[in-house]
């Protein structure tokens, strides 16, 4: 009658403590952003991305920056840094998971012992001692605790493969941006460098005139103050052409005389492309790496807990110590050297409660500070979009008025340099159209730099565009789902701080 009562008592103990470790439940996003962005035109109203989106680079029509994308998705440095942190934690995961298994081990020890007379009783006092020990030990994860070590070793795991996408995504759109400022800069100075032609021209007629004694030297010393200025801004934009070279060539991983030749080809008139297929904000928060990471690091602090909660359950093993004994070498491996046992160890800290609680309580504060970190990083990825959605529309805005400017700053001094030549204006009026001309021509370069930098932005802000897996490596990212999906309890864990 006493042993059912025990039985009885173990098996609710059992039953309970299977039930009783806390479970995680995604966390809901704000209710705003359940709704649609601030700027929902029609030309972010799609409700997925397309695939030509998942490599928007692609999009910008120049095939060099193709090639240096994909070196700089292989070359990076930071990158290999990444995957490196990545591919050690995933070797820990699989040695997490060898603790559902009997764990075995072997160790010999060959000796010399002199018994006491006591002991020596019937037998020689001086002997030699050979033993083999085959130890097998064994957790019976009846409490959930070695699950819940490998679940958070599993969700430890996940957001460094997000953290390798964002890496990705901030690595890519930096060489994006940086390769379109480059081409920016390369054609301000082509603006320049034209101007500087024209000039050079006015200065020459202006010359003659002075020489025929047509016009005075004060003329004369305006145009050359004129040239000078703008021939002052040549070796500016020289400069920040040469910091741009440099810059992608670390990117790709080159040093910048090894890539220096390719860069100095101009590539395809850059396309600035239209942002397309953005979908919902709670669809583009869920894609953003940043965001799924923080939510991977609360599943991993609210499985801590667990473990944690654990230890107010008996920790239960068997043993299986077997092996050999025997004074001589030759007994070693005889059947009656042998000698095993089957011991069933119980570990268990009721007596230590308050130490239990304290680390529960550490554990479900840190989850607390992982769950405001998330929420914080939800509305920063928020703001976020929601201000390169701002720049993409205002970019385009400032764009249009500047090509209609440029338009007319070129009508503009084609009619007064006829009217120049011709003498029916005089050299102020023509120095000020082509001063405006520049400007015109200046400002609309570098307004498209800085719509097309927008745009990279925007795509940065959605990801990259890339759904789900990042593009240098898609088996590393098809693992850890595929390790998320191997665990029975691997989406069903939280604790009492966030419901």
């Amino acid at each position: 009658m006493r042993s059912r009562q025990l039985t009885a008592i173990a098996l609710v103990a059992l039953l309970s403590g299977c039930n009783a470790l806390p479970d995680f439940r995604r966390p809901e996003l704000p209710r705003p952003i359940n709704g649609e962005f601030a700027w929902s035109t029609s030309a972010y109203n799609a409700a997925t991305p397309s695939k030509a989106d998942h490599e928007f680079w692609r999009r910008f029509n120049d095939h060099l920056l193709v090639e240096l994308v994909r070196d700089d998705l292989h070359k990076n440095r930071d990158l290999h840094i990444a995957i490196a942190n990545f591919d050690a934690a995933n070797v820990l995961l699989g040695q997490t998971k060898f603790d559902r298994y009997p764990t075995a081990t072997m160790s010999s020890t060959v000796g010399h012992q002199r018994l006491s007379i006591v002991e020596a009783i019937g037998n020689q006092r001086s002997n030699d001692v050979y033993i083999l020990k085959v130890p097998v030990i064994w957790e019976l994860d009846f409490f959930g605790r070695v699950r819940r070590c490998i679940e958070t070793q599993r969700a430890t795991v996940a957001p460094l493969a997000d953290d390798l996408q964002t890496a990705q995504v901030v690595i890519v759109s930096e060489l994006t941006s940086t390769y379109v400022g480059l081409r920016g800069a390369e054609n301000r100075l082509k603006i320049l460098r034209r101007n500087l032609v024209t000039q050079e021209r006015t200065l020459r007629i202006v010359n003659d005139r002075v020489e025929a004694g047509r016009d005075g030297h004060f003329n004369l010393a305006r145009a050359k103050s004129e040239l000078g200025i703008d021939r002052a801004r040549e070796p500016v934009f020289q400069a920040q052409i040469t910091l741009e070279r440099n810059r992608i060539a670390v990117l790709t991983g080159h040093v910048p005389a090894d890539i220096d030749s390719r860069l100095r080809v101009s590539g395809n008139r850059l396309i600035i492309p239209r942002v397309e297929n953005m979908g919902l904000p709670a669809d583009v928060l869920r894609r953003r790496p940043d965001v799924r990471a923080a939510e991977q690091r609360l599943h991993a602090a609210t499985a801590r807990v667990g473990v944690a909660t654990a230890d107010f359950f008996p920790k239960l093993s068997l043993g299986a110590p077997l092996g050999t004994y025997s004074f001589t070498s030759a007994a070693l491996f005889i059947s009656r050297a042998e000698f095993n046992a089957v011991v069933l160890g119980i570990d268990w800290s009721f007596l230590d409660v308050s130490r239990v609680r304290s680390r529960i309580e550490a554990k479900d504060a840190d989850a607390r500070g992982l769950l405001a970190q998330y929420q914080g990083t939800v509305l920063k990825a928020m703001e976020d979009t929601e201000n390169s959605l701002e720049r993409v529309a205002r970019s385009n805005q400032e764009l249009e008025s500047l090509k209609s400017a440029a338009d007319q700053a070129v009508l503009a001094e084609s009619i007064g340099r006829r009217r120049f030549d011709r003498g029916a204006i005089g050299l102020f009026e023509y120095l000020d159209v082509q001063r405006s001309l520049l400007h015109a021509q200046d400002a609309l370069e570098d307004g498209k730099t800085r719509s097309a930098t927008a745009v990279i932005g925007l795509y940065a802000a959605l990801a990259g565009g890339w759904p789900e897996q990042p593009p240098l490596r898609e088996t590393m990212t098809n693992r850890v789902e595929a390790q998320q999906k191997g665990g029975k309890n691997s989406s069903h864990y939280t604790t009492k701080a966030y419901g």
